[in-house]
């Protein structure tokens, strides 16, 4: 039942939904339906004010800290330094969840960006930076993956790729993954639930 405004402007209202553990969960609409304000507010980037959002069944406002360990994401542009390697950008993430720096090259490998590490992000198409911010979300090994039009920009092969790196998340990985999107062909193809 949560509901968000910006001064006179309406953004949500008596939004209810439920993310079941191991799906593909499609989060779908129009743009300038909601959809990233919605994912700001579960990232506790937005306050929900008096509303209550609960993630893994625990209030956000009281267990932050403990809900945001288990979770990855990745809200709108991927934000990486173009003058660092991949494995620069990744071992940023690496250090700041205190993870074993082995996780930066699992990773990689992951996302199908290994062999790619050791350039720089400049040099990166864009379906390549996707990747490494959904390796960036995924370095401390989280139980949700929160994923904001990870294909927004991306020509029909990226989108593709994008794909079927997160049915693999989700199918070999264990991965539970919360992804938005306004293109209802793609969430057809890879998710297991859909909200709209």
């Amino acid at each position: 039942d949560l509901s968000f405004a910006i001064g006179d402007t309406q953004i949500l209202k008596n939004v209810s939904l439920s993310v079941p553990h191991g799906s593909i969960y499609g989060f779908l609409g129009p743009n300038g339906a909601g959809k990233t304000t919605l994912i700001r507010i579960l990232l506790n980037l937005f306050s929900a004010g008096s509303n209550k959002v609960f993630l893994f069944g625990e209030d956000i406002a009281k267990n932050r800290i403990k809900i945001f360990q288990r979770i990855g994401r990745f809200v709108e542009q991927p934000s990486l330094y173009g003058h660092l390697t991949g494995a620069e950008n990744l071992s940023i993430a690496q250090q700041y969840y205190g993870v074993a720096k082995s996780r930066v090259n699992e990773t990689l490998k992951v996302v199908g960006m290994l062999e790619y590490a050791n350039r720089k992000v400049s040099t990166y198409s864009l379906g390549m930076r996707q990747r490494i911010a959904i390796a960036q979300a995924l370095v401390h090994d989280p139980e949700l993956l929160i994923l904001d039009e990870p294909t927004n920009g991306l020509d029909p092969n990226g989108i593709r790729e994008i794909r079927e790196l997160l049915i693999s998340l989700n199918k070999e990985h264990g991965k539970t993954i919360f992804i938005s999107s306004h293109l209802l062909s793609e969430i057809e193809k890879m998710c297991t639930h859909v909200g709209v």
